[in-house]
């Protein structure tokens, strides 16, 4: 396999790509005004714990808009898990959708991402700010590094919900537990300002993943996130090497 560093400005393009996403994110979910973007991705997840809840005695009937941020600050990521995403950007007359392939192993994180039959299958490797990008089917590997410590959320195209926890309480509409598909989760619906969309989070209690995601415009959908069931085992060494 050949391993080359990408010029300047493709490491430039490949950076300004990655921060694009991550405030497209950040600030609109895929806001609808703009195309969706098309992204080669980067960025590790926080390492946290075991994941779920804290040891901490939370009745979960209890959880409400005015305890929720609470509740979620007890939440921790588990260390090591994989699972696949579907990723769905809507706009009128339109939508485009991404399969997303996601392994993570204490701080390393590894993106695998199709758009469509006809797109190359994007991958990207993160490693203590380390970030390696390649395309299936070309041998080249573009090397860059990254500052940004959300930015592993961001490039699998879904919102960090750890970002309820900065919200003003009165933006929180909602706040329950509810089980999703057979997972116990929290549910989060916040006002987002200045847009006045709807954001939706669903958190599961016993992974602390955010399984599921919905941005609404009014009654219109124009962003959802699913995940499958994430499967806590440590995925194998070969998955976060470059090109592999």
């Amino acid at each position: 396999m050949k391993l080359r560093r990408s010029l300047p400005y493709l490491l430039a393009a490949l950076l300004l790509l990655a921060a694009a996403a991550f405030l497209t994110l950040r600030f609109g979910w895929f806001d609808t005004a703009t195309a969706p973007v098309i992204l080669p991705d980067t960025t590790p997840l926080r390492p946290g714990g075991s994941g779920g809840l804290s040891d901490g005695h939370l009745t979960l009937a209890e959880v409400t808009p005015e305890t929720v941020q609470a509740v979620i600050a007890t939440f921790s990521r588990p260390d090591s898990y994989s699972r696949e995403l579907r990723v769905r950007s809507l706009w009128e007359g339109g939508e485009a959708a991404w399969d997303v392939q996601v392994w993570q192993k204490y701080g390393a994180t590894r993106i695998r991402i199709r758009s469509g039959e006809d797109e190359p299958v994007r991958n990207v490797l993160l490693l203590e700010g380390d970030v390696c990008v390649w395309y299936e089917g070309n041998d080249s590997l573009f090397l860059g590094r990254t500052e940004e410590a959300d930015m592993a959320d961001a490039l699998q195209m879904i919102p960090s919900y750890e970002d309820v926890l900065a919200l003003d309480p009165e933006q929180i509409l909602e706040a329950a537990y509810v089980e999703r598909g057979g997972v116990g989760c929290i549910l989060v619906t916040a006002e987002e300002k200045p847009t006045g969309c709807l954001l939706r989070y669903y958190v599961s209690v016993e992974t602390g993943l955010l399984e599921a995601a919905e941005r609404l415009d009014g009654d219109e959908l124009i962003y959802s996130m699913t995940a499958s069931q994430a499967d806590l085992a440590a995925p194998e060494d070969g998955y976060f090497v470059p090109g592999g």
